[in-house]
C-alpha cells in the first residue's frame, strides 16, 4: 500500500492532497490526515504533481525496435513505453506497400486482443504528398483507390466493432470526398500531413470530420500572411487538435509556443533510436543516422526523432509551460482527440499513476 502526500493533483485544488492506493485509489483527501492510516510506503510528493499517465499517439520505434518489424516489435515497444509514463499508446507506420500494411494490421490485432493499452495502429501515409514526403521512401507513396482503402478497413475490423487503424496521416487533395466519408465512417481518425494543402484544403478535411494536423509545422506549407495554410485552419476549427514534436530540432520553441495550449498534443513521433545511442538506424525501407540525437534520412531530411514522451514533456516546461499544462498535451489532450476518457484522481479508480517534478521529470510510476 502506498501513501502519497503533500502532492498537486490533476484536476484537484490545493497542493496538500494525499492518495492512499494499492491497485486501486483507496482513499484521498488532504492536509495530514494521511497520518492516521496504514501503509506499506509514504512518498513526500512536496512540489510535485500526481497525474495519469502519459498517451503516446505518434510512434515509430523506441530501444532498437520499429513498429514496421512486426508482432514481437511492437509488443517490447509496449513494454518499454512503461519506464518512460506512457500506458497507452498508438503505434505507428511510415509508408509500406499495400500488402505489407495488410500484414502489419493482423499483428496489430493479435496485440490489441493482448494489450489493452494499446489503442491501434497509425497509418502515416503511403497516401502522402510526395513533393512533402520527408523521410518516406517515395517509391511507397501512392494515391489512394476505393479497393485499397476498404482492404484496409475490411482488415482492421475487430470483434467490438472498433478499428483497430486508429488513425491515417493523409495529403487530403489525394482523396474523394467520398474515400474521407469512408474511413471517418470507420471511426478511423483523419490526420491532415506531408501535404500540399492549402488554408482552404484543410478547412474542408476539418468541416467533413478531420480531428488531426500531423507533428505541426513538418511536412507542410509554413504559415504565410497571405496564403496562411494548413495551420491556421487547425487552430480555428473547433475539435481540432495539432502534434508537436518538442524536441527542439523539429520546431523552434517560439513556434511551438503559439499553438494554442488546449489543441496541441505533445508527441515523440520517435523511431528506433530512441532510448539507444547515436548510429544507423532504419526508418522503413530507408538507412537512417543519428548524430548527436538527431536522425536524418540520406536526403538530409529530419526522419522522426529520438525523443521519448517524457522527454517532450520536460522539454515543452523547459520552454516555459507550466508542468500541469505540458502534462495535459500529453494526457487530455490526446485523449479528447481520439475521444478517449482520462479517469479521475478518485476513490476506486485505478492506480495508474505518474509524479512530475515542476521541471516535468518523471519521479515515480505507479500501477501500470
Amino acid at each position: 500500500m502506498y501513501l502519497v502526500h503533500s502532492a498537486r493533483a490533476a484536476g484537484i485544488e490545493g497542493s496538500d492532497n494525499w492518495f492512499l492506493f494499492d491497485d486501486q485509489i483507496r482513499k484521498t483527501g488532504s492536509g495530514s490526515t494521511w497520518q492516521d492510516f496504514i501503509f506499506d510506503e509514504a512518498i513526500d510528493a512536496s512540489g510535485h504533481l500526481l497525474t495519469r499517465p502519459f498517451i503516446e499517439t505518434h510512434t515509430h520505434g523506441l530501444h532498437g525496435h520499429s513498429v514496421e518489424e512486426g508482432l514481437e516489435a511492437m509488443r517490447a515497444i509496449r513494454e518499454s513505453q512503461r519506464q518512460y509514463g506512457v500506458s497507452k499508446s498508438i503505434l505507428s507506420l511510415v509508408s509500406l506497400p499495400h500488402e505489407r500494411i495488410l500484414e502489419l494490421i493482423e499483428d496489430a490485432k493479435v496485440l490489441a486482443e493482448e494489450d489493452p493499452g494499446f489503442l491501434g495502429l497509425h497509418l502515416e501515409g503511403p497516401y502522402i504528398a510526395e513533393a512533402r514526403c520527408g523521410a518516406h521512401d517515395k517509391a511507397a507513396l501512392r494515391e489512394p483507390t476505393d479497393s485499397e482503402l476498404q482492404e484496409i478497413i475490411s482488415a482492421g475490423e475487430l470483434r467490438s466493432g472498433c478499428n483497430v487503424v486508429a488513425s491515417m496521416t493523409i495529403a487530403a487533395e489525394l482523396f474523394t470526398s467520398e474515400q474521407l466519408g469512408r474511413l471517418i465512417a470507420a471511426g478511423i481518425v483523419l490526420c491532415l500531413g506531408h501535404t500540399e494543402s492549402s488554408y482552404e484544403d484543410a478547412n474542408e478535411l476539418f468541416a467533413a470530420g478531420g480531428k488531426i494536423l500531423t507533428h505541426t509545422f513538418n511536412a507542410m506549407q509554413p504559415i504565410g500572411h497571405r496564403q496562411p495554410g494548413p495551420i491556421p485552419a487547425a487552430i480555428e476549427a473547433a475539435g481540432v487538435y495539432l502534434e508537436l514534436i518538442a524536441d527542439g530540432h523539429h520546431v523552434h520553441k517560439s513556434a511551438g509556443n503559439l499553438i494554442p495550449k488546449d489543441k496541441l498534443i505533445l508527441i515523440s513521433d520517435a523511431m528506433a533510436a530512441a532510448g539507444q545511442g547515436d548510429g544507423s538506424y532504419k526508418l522503413g525501407s530507408l538507412e537512417v543516422q543519428v548524430q548527436d540525437g538527431v536522425a536524418k534520412a540520406p536526403s538530409g531530411s529530419l526522419a522522426g526523432s529520438t525523443l521519448t514522451l517524457n522527454k517532450a514533456v520536460e522539454n515543452f516546461v523547459s520552454w516555459g509551460n507550466a508542468v500541469e499544462q505540458a502534462a495535459r498535451c500529453a494526457i487530455d489532450n490526446p485523449a479528447a482527440a481520439y475521444g478517449l476518457q482520462v479517469p479521475e484522481l478518485a476513490e476506486g479508480q485505478s492506480a495508474g499513476l505518474i509524479l512530475l517534478d515542476d521541471q516535468g521529470r518523471i519521479v515515480r510510476v505507479f500501477g501500470f
